[in-house]
């Protein structure tokens, strides 16, 4: 009863969802695929595939992980993908080796029993925390099982589906099995509902991620903007979060050949805009040595990162929880973060313990930074030798899954 609720609740929420949608993404320069979110269209796929599901870039950066691991010597005839948003569905198609993909649809009641009879996967695989009442109640009831892969629960996202627990408490109880993170992702998830015998900490799969890769000629461009200045990188930062950490440096700023890099490049031109000094988005012919430099798409974290000094971890100095620290340690950079690091509690922890991240404040961010810099070759090979010591979650969530598809098909009849 209390997901029919939803549903309709959902279905009157439809012309303001997709007024937000269409402006968001039109505002982005990216299709808004209105039609395929409300009707669903799903892949051209053969029956008994594995279906992976991931919300944004950094969830597909994680299935592309764990896709090749399954594909690697599983009897799995096909892997085929889903994503919500731009960013993710671009990702998984440069990198997807053809897999096919599809937008994600919006939980409507009509959608998922025409999307599973189309597609009839073998699984379907939920990345980290995209669980939806409808789909997953449909795949219940055609017994198509739910994983939920490198999941990871904060407190503040158990006290949201806590709030909805009429809805979300059958969700997490029809999970065919459950993979988390850490210890106290896992204690989260069995409050929530999930079964305590198919609920198991596996590590994150961004610690088995390689380091991201760098292009040669914006790696010299931006070395020659520098010049012999240390490098601060703001990365994945969020709206506010670049002002706030400019004023913080105050007049030691210009120590500093400062780059930074917003989750989403598409503010990269309004950011320009906003900041004094002079600043520039790194697609302009030249690059002032004054300019504040302002990464404008989506692909140079990797370049970024290879003439980084001091990394400072975006979405960390607001509410927001913080993004993944591990592509920084691959490239064996410190790091300095803000409070909020929930996203990633576990794996800032152990990097703030070998002295790889330290947590500041804005008002100390100044001394901070330069005290990092002082060792900041000791500091990134600690992050480094971390992140290399944890490796193995995608090898062991990929066995989890394939045993439990094994144990699916004995269970088949003949």
């Amino acid at each position: 009863m209390f997901r029919h609720l939803y549903s309709v609740v959902h279905v009157l929420a439809l012309p303001g969802l997709i007024w937000h949608v269409f402006r968001k993404y039109r505002r982005e320069g990216h299709a808004a695929e209105i039609w395929a979110r409300l009707i669903g269209r799903p892949p051209q796929v053969a029956p008994g595939g594995v279906w992976i599901h991931a919300c944004s870039v950094g969830e597909a950066q994680v299935a592309l992980t764990l896709a090749r691991t399954l594909t690697d010597g599983a009897s799995i005839p096909q892997i085929w993908f889903t994503s919500t948003t731009p960013s993710g569905l671009n990702r998984l198609k440069e990198q997807g080796a053809g897999c096919p993909l599809a937008v994600f649809p919006w939980d409507l009641p009509w959608v998922w029993t025409r999307w599973l009879r189309q597609t009839r996967p073998r699984a379907c695989v939920v990345i980290e925390t995209e669980l939806w009442p409808n789909l997953v109640a449909a795949c219940h009831a055609q017994r198509i099982p739910v994983i939920l892969a490198n999941g990871r629960l904060s407190a503040r996202s158990m006290r949201g589906y806590q709030r909805w627990s009429w809805l979300t408490r059958p969700l997490w109880q029809q999970l065919s099995l459950t993979l988390m993170q850490g210890d106290a992702d896992r204690v989260r998830a069995i409050a929530l509902g999930a079964s305590p015998a198919t609920s198991v900490v596996m590590g994150s799969i961004k610690l088995d991620q390689d380091a991201p890769v760098a292009d040669p000629e914006t790696v010299a461009r931006l070395r020659h903007w520098a010049a012999d200045r240390p490098v601060l990188s703001v990365i994945s930062s969020h709206p506010t979060e670049e002002a706030q950490i400019l004023e913080a440096l105050g007049d030691r700023r210009h120590e500093w050949a400062i780059i930074l890099v917003p989750r989403h490049p598409s503010r990269a031109v309004a950011l320009s805009r906003d900041i004094e000094p002079l600043s520039v988005c790194l697609s302009e012919d030249s690059l002032p040595c004054a300019a504040i430099v302002i990464v404008d798409r989506f692909g140079l974290v990797g370049s970024v990162l290879a003439v980084t000094s001091v990394a400072v971890l975006g979405g960390t100095w607001i509410p927001h929880g913080g993004q993944n620290p591990v592509e920084i340690a691959r490239w064996r950079r410190p790091m300095i973060a803000g409070a909020h690091v929930f996203n990633f509690s576990d794996i800032c922890a152990g990097l703030i313990e070998v002295g790889a991240l330290i947590q500041s404040t804005l008002p100390c961010l100044a001394s901070d930074a330069a005290r990092v810099q002082a060792d900041a070759q000791d500091r990134g090979e600690a992050a480094f030798a971390w992140v290399a010591q944890q490796s193995g979650a995608t090898l062991r969530q990929a066995h989890a899954i394939t045993e439990l598809l094994g144990q699916q098909d004995a269970r088949e009849p003949a």
